[in-house]
């Protein structure tokens, strides 16, 4: 029975340090949107993993089309968020939600100023690391 006890607490360990190593550097990711988040640093500081990197969009209907941005987040443990500010079209972007092995499941949520009112659109993306 304590191998069987040990050998679970290996087990459900070793999946949440391979949860925690699925954000790591380099790394591409991309959605079902053809978008793509190229990570290409991390430092992993007590309590998470701070990371940065581009961020190309490619949404049909939306603009900023197939230009990088910065891309700064953080993860820790399974969770996940990142930001871009798209400063061509004065908007920004916040991706929060969780990676499940080589997908990572988000909301998003990206605001935009109508007459100097902030206006905020939100959805989901599906990431899947390429590389």
């Amino acid at each position: 029975m304590k191998k069987w006890l040990l050998a679970l607490a290996v087990l459900l360990g070793a999946q949440t340090f391979a949860m925690a190593q699925a954000l790591v550097a380099p790394s591409l990711w991309k959605n079902q949107r053809n978008s793509t988040l190229d990570i290409t640093w991390a430092v992993p500081p007590v309590g998470g993993t701070v990371f940065g990197g581009t961020f190309t969009n490619q949404a049909q209907g939306f603009e900023c089309k197939g230009i990088p941005y910065g891309a700064l987040g953080h993860a820790e443990n399974e969770k996940v968020a990142f930001t871009v500010g798209f400063l061509k079209c004065a908007t920004s972007t916040t991706w929060t939600g969780f990676i499940r092995g080589r997908k990572m499941y988000t909301s998003w949520s990206l605001t935009y100023y109508v007459n100097g009112v902030a206006k905020t659109l939100q959805g989901k993306d599906v990431f899947t690391r390429i590389r």
